[in-house]
């Protein structure tokens, strides 16, 4: 069957007319156009509309084609899948609420909660209102510069966590690629090198030890003293059980 060209169907006539491929150009009594496919399935013959000749030209039209054909070759639905590429591109800020609402399941409940807060506190203001689509390493760069140097392990935390939200959108659809990488650093200074905390001097110990016990019992005073009496690592102390 000989392929559709821009000018047969600027002047198509009404009718169906082919594009090879069970691919169709139809066109209504009053004029009206759009494209249709038709696709077998689990030995079902199934005729997808497209869309209008306003909404998709004709090599777009083609592209759709193939890429539904390529869902349903995969077992899925094309019909959900044509149905899911329709809408419309989420903003950062709703893609944001949307990755925690998949991914939470897997984090513990503060963690969730700080995901949200450092985000919708540091990124909202900046690239909130902007389709995760149109986000590059430039704007995630100018959002993490207020913070990247007099709050370098929180700006990490937010550039970590900008990474997820994008990561995921790319997985749903709602973005050609995946979060910036290095690129995103340039044009920022070094961040401060980390300094460990000064160690008590030990004849203050028992002072401080009979501070600690004096006063209500929290997990956080708990998970202390038994750092100082057995010399944990902080990460030791607060997974203790």
């Amino acid at each position: 069957m000989a392929k559709l060209t821009a000018l047969a169907v600027k002047n198509a006539k009404p009718g169906r007319h082919g594009d090879g491929d069970g691919s169709y150009l139809l066109v209504g009594p009053t004029g009206a156009k759009s494209w249709m496919i038709r696709i077998q399935q689990n030995g079902k013959r199934r005729d997808i509309g497209l869309g209008s000749i306003a909404a998709l030209s004709l090599s777009e039209a083609r592209q759709r084609a193939v890429d539904l054909r390529k869902h349903a070759l995969n077992g899925r639905d094309p019909i959900a899948e044509r149905d899911r590429d329709r809408r419309p591109t989420p903003t950062v800020r709703e893609a944001t609420k949307a990755a925690r609402e998949a991914l939470r399941s897997g984090w513990v409940e503060k963690n969730a909660a700080a995901f949200l807060t450092s985000l919708a506190t540091h990124t909202y203001p900046a690239i909130g209102n902007l389709r995760v689509d149109t986000i590059e390493a430039g704007h995630i760069r100018d959002m993490l510069a207020p913070i990247w140097t007099t709050k370098p392990e929180l700006a990490r935390k937010v550039r970590m966590r900008v990474g997820q939200v994008l990561n995921f959108s790319h997985s749903k659809g709602w973005r050609a690629t995946e979060a910036p990488g290095r690129s995103i650093t340039a044009g920022l200074p070094n961040q401060p090198s980390g300094k460990n905390f000064k160690a008590m001097p030990y004849a203050d110990v028992p002072a401080f030890m009979a501070d600690l016990r004096s006063k209500p019992l929290t997990a956080g005073r708990a998970a202390l003293m038994f750092q100082v009496l057995t010399a944990a690592r902080p990460g030791e102390a607060r997974a203790a059980q």
